[in-house]
């Protein structure tokens, strides 16, 4: 949770409002929470008893307080479309734990990124992709540019205007190529953690298979990834990252070629 705005903060014992822009100690403030996930609520006024908070901090509680609105957001509109795409989703009997079993890994999207400026994003993901398939796995490649100039031709504008939706489709065409079982690595400038809660809202239950990795020296945006290499790291960086999938059970046995993976 983050504490984006605090709209007024009141005196605790005249309910008057303070000039000040920060919450202190005894406090009672109106403020706009960001939630680092979907969580369910009610607004206090319509439902008191699941509409009050606490907030806990190293197992200590450091507040709380009553839900006087919930403010509509762009992860909002994905989560809603989100709702409804796998109301509507066509099934088969073919799951993804058979495809898993079948193919020896657990599909998952490895987003590796870095600053505009810094093109070893774009050869680490085609150095992982190549080295992926030739142990015999199934893996796929997508670069923002195959994304930007094909399915999302349609959207006009640049910038962060935009960002959103473009986000939101790369996270379709990943919870498509994770449903049939593949591994695919994307290539994308300038993560953020709002990309991030964007990419995991779309992909809903698949969502804890989202693998960030930031490329360069330093890192430019809030990101926190999962894996980073500097550029004197980025030679073995390929290899780092399947010790990782197969820590983390994503790659297991062998390929369908029977190389080791």
């Amino acid at each position: 949770m983050k504490l984006e705005t605090v709209e007024r903060v009141l005196d605790a014992s005249t309910l008057k409002t303070k000039q000040s822009n920060e919450v202190r100690r005894n406090d009672i403030a109106e403020c706009i929470l960001r939630l680092d996930k979907i969580t369910a609520f009610d607004v206090a006024e319509e439902m008191p008893e699941t509409g009050r908070f606490v907030i806990v901090d190293d197992y200590e509680i450091s507040g709380g307080g009553v839900v006087v609105e919930a403010l509509a957001d762009e992860h909002s509109r994905i989560f809603e479309s989100t709702v409804r795409r796998n109301e509507k989703w066509e099934s088969i009997a073919i799951t993804e734990e058979m495809r898993a079993e079948r193919y020896n890994q657990k599909a998952c999207m490895i987003l590796i990124t870095g600053s505009p400026d810094n093109t070893l994003r774009k050869i680490l993901a085609k150095k992982l992709t190549e080295k992926l398939f030739h142990s015999g796995r199934f893996v796929y490649f997508v670069g923002m540019a195959n994304l930007l100039y094909g399915i999302g031709a349609d959207i006009r504008g640049i910038g962060e205007d935009v960002r959103p939706e473009h986000i939101r489709r790369l996270a379709e065409i990943g919870n498509m190529m994770m449903h049939i079982g593949l591994i695919l690595v994307v290539s994308a400038q300038d993560i953020s953690e709002n990309d991030v809660r964007i990419l995991k809202t779309s992909l809903n239950d698949r969502g804890d298979r989202l693998i960030t990795v930031w490329t360069g020296n330093t890192i430019t945006t809030d990101l926190a990834p999962d894996l980073k290499f500097s550029e004197n790291e980025i030679d073995n960086a390929d290899e780092d990252i399947i010790k990782h999938l197969k820590r983390n059970s994503f790659i297991f046995g062998f390929g369908f070629n029977n190389s080791l993976g």
